[in-house]
């Protein structure tokens, strides 16, 4: 028993942040931000914006699991793994905004395609490329 009390008034503690653990998910948080924001912004046309969107809501939910578990027992977990959880959860908000205006320009794209509201020279290549999958 005399053991313990002299290492706890010798910074063995759970208040040292020596020994203080890592948020579980927050760097499940931070890798699905990092992942869902690139995968959007560089495969922005071609169903990038659908993934990035599905990536960034399931980071959303494990970085909010995160918070909450910190928030239960803050000293407990290290706070640089709050700050990783925090990042993560602030690159999935930005994946989810890009991806919503991405996804929202390209519907536009194709009803003013569809309707030949396209500027004339946008027009002309997309009748072609429309041609090339009519099969009347």
């Amino acid at each position: 028993m005399e053991e313990q009390s002299s290492n706890w008034n010798q910074g063995m503690g759970t208040n040292n942040p020596q020994y203080m653990q890592d948020l579980p998910k927050a760097k499940g948080t931070l890798v699905l931000g990092i992942v869902s924001l690139s995968v959007t912004v560089v495969c922005c046309f071609c169903y990038g914006s659908f993934f990035g969107f599905v990536l960034s809501l399931i980071g959303l939910l494990v970085g909010r699991s995160a918070m909450n578990t910190y928030h239960e027992n803050p000293e407990a977990y290290s706070h640089s793994s709050y700050k990783k959880a925090r990042i993560g959860n602030l690159l999935n908000i930005i994946a989810l905004i890009l991806s919503i205006i991405i996804s929202t320009l390209l519907v536009i794209l194709i009803y003013k395609g569809l309707n030949g509201e396209l500027p004339p020279e946008f027009q002309q290549r997309w009748d072609e490329e429309m041609a090339k999958y009519d099969y009347d």
